[in-house]
């Protein structure tokens, strides 16, 4: 079955906690100088079909990848930012009406959510085709408030899948309405690639995917691909030599560049590691097809940490992150962990928002690496400046106000 590199970390983080008893492990550190119109109209006609109506809604959220093993995370103080205040009244200008969830394990199936209280307004269960093991299914909104896509693996035979494009469309009153499937294939027919972001470009007629092509030994290859929405016409960019993980696809306003958080000089087993994060703009239109000649526009190095994730805004002009950093306490296995999401300007990777920030202290790996994962970014919507992010838990983000809503677990799958 094939597993992707987050998703093996994290398994192997759950399992060896549940080993292990407290002090027993070193800390894992991450020294400072080693960071770790309607697209749908575009389909042609083979890729229309319907597929099933919409379902009631779920009671179950979102069961994701893995979930790092509970634990009690000794004195915590939480910052946020004296804007960050209560909810809005109304809908603002440019921020989308639904956000879609994605639940993997029982049952992969999408959610609908309001996106000014969180509540449920519809659901959808995928084919039964996309129910079998795999990889977890990912997400990505079209500028419509009513358009979604989703990646899911499809169930070829015994032993053989693919990654397929699934079209969610949404009524006025965010119940899923249809679903197209496109005829396009993300990933080769019993590969074990698997796709770990995808983004649609502003106008829908691109679609990027960042694709992790396992290897023995914890070193994966990676590459992205743009793919035509209407011709599956497909460009890739690939790289040579050390293991690079490409995540966070985003584009750039007007649909030439391309935004993404690259991992590299990666070091270590999955359950231990320690690797340099940037965030790369890769020009699509370019001729060369090397991956690392996207320009390098903001980093964790100078004290920022380990990037978790990082998606730039509708306009290009910043990108929030989330980051951790590990500070060594006076005792074996103990310290404190400084988690931060924060807006950036670009280019130069410029502070300009702290949006919240917090500091969790640690005992012993297991809390560390709790802590850790606390903080990230979800998604950022097709307009303006709203985003979801975890901080630590589920909350909406407009132009710095940070507005709690209902959970949806640790690690939740999420697009608006």
């Amino acid at each position: 079955m094939p597993v992707d590199v987050e998703s093996q970390v994290r398994a192997e983080l759950s399992r060896e906690a549940g080993r292990v008893q407290a002090g027993d492990l070193r800390p894992l550190t991450v020294p400072e100088a080693s960071e770790r119109p309607g697209w749908r109209a575009l389909l042609p006609a083979a890729g229309r079909r319907s597929v099933v109506r919409w379902l009631a809604p779920a009671t179950a959220v979102v069961a994701v990848i893995a979930v790092i093993a509970a634990v009690m995370v000794a004195g915590a103080g939480v910052h946020r930012d004296p804007s960050a205040a209560g909810p809005a009244a109304s809908t603002p200008a440019g921020r989308s009406r639904f956000y879609v969830s994605l639940t993997f394990r029982p049952k992969v199936a999408a959610v609908v959510h309001d996106s000014r209280t969180g509540r449920v307004t519809g659901s959808y269960r995928l084919p039964p085709a996309y129910q079998g093991s795999g990889p977890a299914p990912v997400i990505a909104a079209a500028r419509s408030d009513r358009e979604f896509a989703i990646a899911a693996t499809e169930q070829l035979g015994h032993s053989e899948a693919d990654v397929r494009i699934l079209d969610l469309r949404l009524t006025r009153d965010g119940r899923p309405d249809s679903v197209a499937v496109l005829p396009w294939r993300l990933t080769p027919p019993g590969s074990a690639d698997y796709v770990d972001g995808i983004a649609l470009s502003p106008d829908g007629r691109q679609l990027a995917a960042a694709i992790q092509i396992p290897a023995s030994g914890f070193r994966p290859r990676a590459e992205i691909k743009v793919i035509s929405v209407r011709t599956g016409a497909t460009r890739t960019w690939t790289v040579a030599g050390e293991t690079q993980l490409p995540l966070n696809p985003s584009w750039q306003a007007g649909g030439r560049y391309l935004g993404f958080l690259l991992w590299s000089r990666i070091r270590g087993p999955a359950a231990s590691f320690t690797a340099r994060t940037q965030l790369r703009l890769l020009d699509t239109v370019a001729a060369s097809r090397d991956l690392m000649s996207a320009r390098v526009v903001a980093t964790g190095a100078n004290g920022r940490g380990f990037l978790q994730a990082a998606v730039l805004s509708p306009d290009g002009r910043s990108v929030l992150v989330a980051a951790y950093r590990n500070v060594a306490g006076s005792r074996p296995g103990h310290g404190t962990a400084i988690l931060r999401v924060e807006a950036l300007r670009i280019p130069g990777g410029r502070l300009t928002q702290v949006v919240c920030r917090e500091s969790v202290r640690y005992r012993n790996a297991r809390q560390m690496n709790a802590a850790d994962t606390r903080f990230s970014v979800l998604s950022v919507a097709g307009q303006g400046h709203h985003a979801l992010v975890m901080c630590p838990s589920l909350a909406r983000l407009d132009n710095g106000s940070l507005t709690t809503l209902p959970g949806l677990g640790q690690l939740p799958i999420v697009a608006w």
